[in-house]
């Protein structure tokens, strides 16, 4: 007796409704969050100034590195684009990019649309490597669970990088600070030694 109810209740799904209920039921897993919530929580998820990519960017600069933002010409528009020295630096965020590490988690809901999103990030990312390389650039990845603990990263991406500009080595190593004033120009100043 219920399983003719059943069948009947999936007919009665799959031809008024356009989807089995059998289906529907096993792609689904409830949300705990409402429309709204969800939406102003994907809203927060940033593409540029992110914790990681801030951390590396001050780190390199502290060392005496300059370097150009989010290139809008080049593939992918990579995080730190280094021009004389043909060199990009990604700096991706594990759970988006699929790094592999414990960061890169499976959401639980609506998984089909994740796993195509996911293999469409990846496929996207290759793209723009290659390309950048066929390109003659040199590509540095920094991944944001290398950010978070010290595994040698900056020596790492120093050694990728070489040394940094002569003049701006100098003003480092003097002990120069920079200082942004009210009207915006960069001034540079002494320590004071003590």
């Amino acid at each position: 007796m219920t399983k003719t109810r059943d069948v009947a209740i999936a007919h009665f799904c799959t031809s008024l409704l356009g989807f089995s209920a059998v289906e529907r039921a096993e792609e689904s897993v409830v949300d705990t969050l409402t429309v709204e919530q969800r939406s102003a929580l994907m809203a927060r998820v940033r593409d540029r100034d992110t914790k990681p990519e801030l951390f590396v960017r001050k780190a390199l600069y502290a060392r005496g590195y300059r370097y150009r933002l989010h290139a809008r010409e080049l593939p992918g528009r990579p995080d730190l684009v280094f021009r004389k020295r043909r060199t990009v630096v990604f700096v991706h965020g594990c759970f988006w990019h699929r790094h592999g590490c414990k960061k890169t988690t499976h959401p639980k809901s609506r998984q089909d649309y994740w796993q195509d999103k996911f293999a469409n990030n990846v496929a996207r990312d290759e793209r723009n490597l290659a390309q950048l390389a066929d390109d003659g650039w040199r590509v540095f990845v920094v991944w944001e669970c290398e950010t978070e603990k010290d595994h040698g990263l900056l020596d790492r991406l120093a050694a990728f990088l070489g040394p940094p500009s002569v003049g701006q080595q100098a003003s480092v190593d003097a002990g120069a600070s920079v200082d942004a004033g009210a009207s915006g120009q960069r001034s540079v100043a002494k320590r004071p030694s003590g």
